[in-house]
């Protein structure tokens, strides 16, 4: 129940968050965007909030009821979602897309917290994978239904249509998200379990000290800062380029994109799942040239005569 509800809270995070790169011609005819308006508003206006939300939350996910804490984040960033909706103006969207920051960036840390004191260490990586698979199934919905509500309805439509499943989740949230026993997997006494958290600085640096996770937060680094810029400026390049019009890019950029998404979350999380001492050197290894050829695929995107030819590279950009 846990995990199909917090997957279900994690698809529609993706859907919202990627309503104003399916919008995006629609708003910049609205309100007349520039190229960096348009950068702003899917780069700092929400990455910078998210993040300083993620640290924030993920502290009070420490000593808050994690249940309603995520139902306060959904509902937050579903108001400001239909805020959007009613944006008359360049800074009054950016602060709503700021609120929804602050919403999305709440959400993540206190799930992932829920998700490993359900799951036992030997469960939990493929129970991240379908957490994050429902994070793919999102952005899949977001290109292809929002895109179509747009068409038809309108881009504020789009918005509000959008609001309206996060509340109903912020309300199934406080319903069924029980809190579990804090490490309960993961203690070794009961007194580690009862433990009080420690410090935010006394945290982040005994975590900055283990040379493994520094290396992980700069390869996370890299991935989002290039597989962001794709995400936002390839269907942009469809429309400029190749002369596609707001539902062909939905109906081509998105199930694509989400195609490969979707099958990299799985199978990620299978392949770490099995013991790293039992699997030989090569296959340890093996992750590399799948890494190597998906960014080859980049190239594509800016020497493809057609855009049809287009559609493997946009599957391969977040496969790693």
């Amino acid at each position: 129940m846990a995990l199909g509800l917090l997957a279900t809270i994690n698809m529609m995070n993706y859907y919202d968050r990627l309503l104003v790169v399916v919008m995006s011609e629609p708003l910049r005819q609205e309100f007349d965007l520039s190229d960096t308006q348009y950068g702003l508003l899917t780069g700092p206006a929400f990455v910078l909030v998210y993040a300083l939300a993620s640290l924030t939350f993920g502290r009070l996910a420490d000593v808050c009821n994690r249940g309603r804490l995520i139902a306060f984040a959904i509902a937050l960033w579903s108001a400001m979602t239909a805020l959007c909706g009613f944006a008359k103006s360049f800074p009054m969207l950016a602060l709503a897309r700021a609120g929804i920051g602050i919403g999305e960036g709440g959400s993540n840390p206190a799930g992932l917290s829920l998700l490993s004191d359900h799951f036992p260490p030997q469960k939990r990586v493929n129970a991240l994978a379908l957490f994050q698979a429902g994070g793919m199934v999102g952005m899949l919905g977001s290109f292809l239904i929002a895109s179509q509500i747009a068409i038809a309805h309108g881009w504020r439509a789009a918005f509000f249509i959008a609001a309206l499943p996060g509340l109903l989740l912020a309300v199934a949230s406080l319903i069924f998200l029980r809190e579990p026993m804090r490490g309960r997997h993961d203690a070794q006494t009961a007194d580690d379990a009862a433990a009080e958290p420690g410090s935010f600085m006394g945290t982040a640096r005994d975590l900055w000290r283990n040379r493994a996770y520094r290396w992980l937060c700069a390869a996370a680094s890299t991935g989002v800062f290039s597989s962001l810029g794709m995400l936002v400026w390839l269907p942009q390049f469809f429309i400029r380029y190749h002369g596609l019009n707001q539902s062909q890019v939905g109906l081509l950029f998105g199930p694509v994109a989400a195609l490969g998404l979707l099958a990299c979350s799985p199978a990620a999380g299978l392949e770490t799942a099995l013991p790293v001492a039992r699997l030989p050197r090569r296959s340890r290894s093996a992750s590399r040239p799948i890494l190597r050829s998906s960014r080859s695929f980049w190239g594509c995107s800016g020497s493809a005569p057609r855009h049809w030819r287009l559609r493997p590279a946009s599957s391969a950009w977040r496969w790693p």
